[in-house]
This record gives structure tokens, sequence and C-alpha cells, in this order.
């Protein structure tokens, strides 16, 4: 329970995240998220009509430890609602980023060894039984890591497989990979074959990233 953080009114809420003295870094459709002075940790408030009912299945970083997945490592909770977490900040991302003004350059053969790891920290939430719902626009990348954020959908289903989180992953990437070279999308191939392909016509691995425009 040391990760639950509880209050007992929408007032409490705004006054807690007022005292942080927090800077904005991203509003959209379920909450807003905000970075703290040292940036350390990001604060992520949930507007009331998309609060998260609290399963203990959530997974915080008290569950599991992951280099590849942003898990929170404390939750807000108004009654028995996830109103709010906090996480740590994953710095330099170049996909998702939308205060970026300027196209980043990113090394695709990096971005294979990225997802690699990652697929590795996939195995072991497939092996407890997690299914990576809603990773799509939630991945991100800081030319040497890949992170996933907004974790709270992930949820425990017997006999998921990890071709099926695998494909999650994927899905997420392709939306990137696109951003990179729509033409790749015409070609027929896995993700890993599809990157391996435009680095061999581009005869080069380092691509720009447009900022984003959504």
């Amino acid at each position: 329970m040391n990760n639950l953080k509880l209050f007992s009114s929408e007032i409490e809420v705004n006054a807690y995240f007022n005292k942080l003295h927090l800077t904005e870094i991203g509003n959209g459709v379920e909450g807003v998220a905000y970075l703290d002075s040292d940036e350390n940790y990001v604060y992520k408030q949930i507007k009331p009509n998309y609060a998260v009912y609290y399963e203990p299945s959530i997974i915080t970083t008290s569950m599991f430890n992951l280099d590849s997945f942003i898990f929170p490592d404390e939750l807000f909770l108004l009654k028995e609602n996830i109103i709010g977490y906090r996480t740590r900040y994953f710095k330099g991302d170049v996909l998702c980023d939308v205060t970026r003004k300027e196209s980043a350059q990113i090394d695709l053969e990096k971005l294979l060894e990225a997802r690699e790891a990652m697929i590795k920290d996939i195995k072991v939430l497939t092996d407890a039984n997690y299914v990576l719902d809603d990773m799509y626009g939630n991945v991100l990348f800081n030319g040497e890591k890949l992170a996933a954020i907004d974790t709270l959908s992930y949820y425990q289903e017997e006999g998921i497989d990890l071709a099926t989180n695998i494909k999650s992953l994927d899905k997420a990437l392709d939306f990137k990979l696109y951003r990179i070279d729509p033409i790749t999308s015409k070609w027929n191939l896995s993700f890993e074959d599809r990157v391996k392909k435009l680095i061999k016509e581009n005869g080069t691995s380092k691509v720009l990233v447009k900022p984003m425009d959504i």
C-alpha cells in the first residue's frame, strides 16, 4: 500500500498538484502530464471522466521494475478510482515529443536493438499473463532505448502469448516508421524486415524524424 496515495476530495487532489510547482508537458484527452522542477518525475492528473478503477493487478514499480516500461511509482486514488500517478521521467524522446520544432536524426539499427531489449521485458510481463493493451501512441525512443508509457490499461489474461504482445509493440512502432518513411507501409514484411529493407534502400541507418504535427 506504500505506492498508493489516497485523497478524500477533488479539492485535495488539485491542492496537492498545485503545491508541487510542476510544468505542464502534455495535455491529452485523458489527462494532463507535468514535469517536476528537477526533471526526475512526471505527474499525470487524469480527468474525472477517464479515472480508472483501481485493481491490485495494475502494475507499479513495486511489482515490476523494467527499463522498457515506465510504470507508476505511486498511484493517486480518490475513493476507488485512480485519478493520477507519478512515474520516472524518460528524457530525450524523439518520437512523441509534441514540443519539438526541428527534425531529429535517429539510427534505425539502434531502434532495432532497442526493440530486442524491449521484447525481453515484454517476455517478463507475458510470463505473468499481462496483455499489453493500448501501446499505440505510447512508445517513446531516445535514440538508444524504447520505453512504454500510460500502462494503466494493461491487464491479466490466462494464455496470453508472447507473439500477441510483440504485435502490440510493432503496431505502435509501425506508426513511427510511417512518419519516418510512408512507403514502408506498402511492404508486406514484418516490422523488423521493413526496417532492414529501409536501411538497405537508403544506404544508411541514419534517418530524420519530423516534428509531431498532431
